[in-house]
């Protein structure tokens, strides 16, 4: 509840003030976890790069679950490599790996730069995949090599010896 400012009461408020917690820290960069008080719009990228590294791999980059295990990772571990853990587009790594990095000037300087380089990301990965399926047998097309070979005269037949065993059959 929060209390009329002319009220004499010293009841608790649900105001937020200066240098308070807000938000997940899971999402959250070492400097928000550290409660610097001149967070810019890269701790906002960084959470970004958290939500498309569980997109794409189903789990959050930190895995721990008390508070205090959380910070000391986000703050002092190396941070995990996402092919480490599963299939990821090539490029991936690099990219969240600058959009995590704990030097704040050395993270994507806008939102415009991380967007640009995930789409390169995305456009590398579907150029691949597109190579790949290019030059990967359809399942179709085997059942039609199939069904052209079963349809053609056989060598045998053309020679007359299309019986059971080879034999010459009569024509």
């Amino acid at each position: 509840p929060v209390v009329d400012a002319d009220s004499d009461t010293d009841a608790p408020t649900t105001v937020t003030h200066a240098g308070g917690m807000i938000g997940t820290p899971a999402y959250m960069s070492p400097e928000q976890l550290r409660g610097r008080s001149d967070l810019d719009h890269r701790a906002d990228l960084w959470a970004l790069a958290v939500v498309a590294y569980e997109c794409l791999l189903g789990e959050r980059p930190y895995r721990e679950t008390q508070l205090g295990a959380l910070v000391m990772s986000v703050c002092g571990e190396p941070a995990p490599i996402p092919s480490s853990r599963g299939e990821v587009p090539s490029g991936f790594d690099a990219w969240f790996l600058q959009a995590t990095t704990r030097d704040i000037d050395d993270r994507f300087p806008s939102v415009e730069a991380l967007c640009a380089a995930f789409d390169a990301v995305g456009r590398d990965a579907a150029q691949g995949d597109a190579r790949a399926l290019a030059s990967r047998p359809r399942p179709n097309d085997a059942a039609k090599t199939a069904a052209a070979d079963a349809s053609e005269p056989s060598a045998s037949r053309e020679a007359g010896t299309d019986g059971p065993s080879g034999t010459a059959t009569a024509s």
